[in-house]
Formats: structure tokens, C-alpha cells, sequence
């Protein structure tokens, strides 16, 4: 999808916001800004208004507690949202292995619809380690930190050649600590939050470079990334500010033919 594609169909995403009689959430917030503008979001805005009051779609969903700094609230994803993320590895025993265990079961729900039963991350990691020897865990969907919490764990327990494959879902990522422990493995660094969902994935050819996610619109914004999901969800993510500082790329040595890239700051 090229990126007027993309534009026209975050205008129709909008479109459908503004005129939908389901929710008052976005029209409240462009009420805010000048006419013919789209407003962006923020965590804080998701935070002042409950789910049920911001749900565009009265479908089915699976409810997360997304964590900020001080507060919480609770965000809906339905199954169909789940399909379209970046969340999957082309293993057959996959480990989840996130901090908080609501994350591990929405990207496992990722697996489950592909008919491949995922394992979930306990708290405890020694029962992790223990789990994933029995079950032969060939790969793991996670966070930077609980990998780099986890290995020296599983080493101890369990050969690491058996761990094919690796998606890393994050805003921060230690390609040196990958590099020493999974040289043999094929990694997938996904830039992502709980919110928004996949973002964007380091270029295999340029290790420092992303690439915007097929299913997504990346904004520059002062040097800090905004993003548009290109689909209807529970509550569309329209323009949310992520505070994640980027430098755009605009020339690029891979063979990738990225429409936006750029490095993170």
C-alpha cells in the first residue's frame, strides 16, 4: 500500500469516527482542535474516557489493562484487530514472554489463530524455564527486557539452539545481547507498544533502520512518532502520539522499497 493509499484510508477511518452514533470519543476531541484538522491522542485521553464509552464496533473483544505512568485503563482488541498485527514467528511451540500476562495472552491469541497452541510466560521464570524445557519451546514472541531476563535462566536449563525463531516487541532493543546469545536464531525486532499495537520492523538489510508496518501510517511530529492504524478497532487508533523520538530516513541503502523509514533517537 503506497502512501496516498494509506492517507485515503485513514480519511475514511476518521470519516467513520466523526459520523459513527457509537461514540462521542473522537468527535469530543476534534471539537478541540481547528476545523478540518485531526486531533491527535494521547494515552491520557484513552485514560479520561471508560472503554465501553469509546468502543466503536459493540463487537466481541479481548480487554487489556494498558499501564501508564501513574494510571491505567483498559483497551479492547477483537480477534480480526489481533490477525492484522506483527506479532507472529514461523515456529510451531512458540513461548509468549511478557511482563504482564494479558500481553502474552493477546499475541498467543496471534499463534492460536493460526491453529498453533503458544505457551504463556509465568511470572516466575524458573517455572517458565521448567515449562519451556518440557514443552521444547522453538521460539519466543516478547519484551527486550524479559528476554534478557530470561536467558541466562533458560541456559541454564535448556540448549538455546533449540530457539529457531525470536520477535522482539518494544520501543528499545539490544541487538548485542541477541547477537550473543541467538546468533544461530532468525530475529524480528518489532517496534510496538501495548496501545498501538506493531508499528514498524528493523530492516533485516539496515539493522538501525524501521520500516512502517503495511498496516500502519507513521507521522513525524516535532521528532517524535505518531501513528495511525489503518483498520477498525474496538477504538481506532487515529493519530496517537507515542512520544517515541524518531529521525526520519530518506535515504536508504536496502532493497526493501519502504515508503517511511527511520531510526530511533
Amino acid at each position: 500500500m503506497n502512501k496516498s493509499d494509506k492517507k485515503e484510508k485513514m480519511k475514511n477511518i476518521t470519516a467513520m469516527t466523526y459520523t459513527s452514533e457509537k461514540s462521542d470519543f473522537y468527535k469530543l476531541l476534534k471539537d478541540k482542535v481547528k476545523k478540518g484538522d485531526i486531533p491527535t491522542v494521547s494515552s491520557k485521553d484513552f485514560l479520561d474516557f471508560p472503554l465501553l464509552k469509546r468502543d466503536y464496533l459493540n463487537k466481541k473483544m479481548v480487554t487489556k489493562v494498558i499501564h501508564g505512568h501513574n494510571d491505567a485503563f483498559l483497551l479492547g482488541r477483537t480477534i480480526d484487530d489481533i490477525r492484522q498485527e506483527s506479532f507472529g514467528i514461523p515456529a510451531k511451540r512458540p513461548l509468549m514472554l511478557f511482563k504482564y500476562t494479558y500481553e502474552s495472552i493477546e499475541k498467543g491469541l496471534w499463534f492460536y489463530e493460526q491453529k498453533i497452541l503458544p505457551m504463556i510466560n509465568e511470572d516466575n521464570l524458573e517455572i517458565t524455564t521448567m515449562m519451556a524445557s518440557k514443552y521444547t519451546v522453538d521460539g519466543i514472541v516478547g519484551e527486550m527486557d524479559m528476554i534478557k531476563n530470561f536467558t541466562p535462566i533458560l541456559s541454564r536449563k535448556y540448549n538455546l539452539k533449540n530457539i529457531k525463531h525470536i520477535r522482539i516487541i518494544d520501543t528499545t532493543f539490544d541487538t548485542l545481547f541477541m547477537e550473543k546469545y541467538f546468533s544461530h536464531a532468525e530475529i524480528f525486532y518489532t517496534l510496538g507498544t501495548p496501545l498501538s499495537g506493531s508499528i514498524a520492523s528493523m530492516c533485516p538489510e539496515s539493522k538501525d533502520v524501521f520500516h512502517e508496518d503495511e498496516h500502519a501510517l507513521i507521522e513525524n511530529l516535532n521528532g517524535k512518532l505518531v501513528v495511525t492504524k489503518l483498520y477498525m478497532m474496538p477504538t481506532p487508533i487515529i493519530r496517537l502520539e507515542t512520544g517515541i523520538p524518531i529521525q526520519p530516513k530518506s535515504t536508504l541503502t536496502c532493497s526493501c522499497q519502504a515508503h517511511t523509514s527511520f531510526t530511533l533517537q
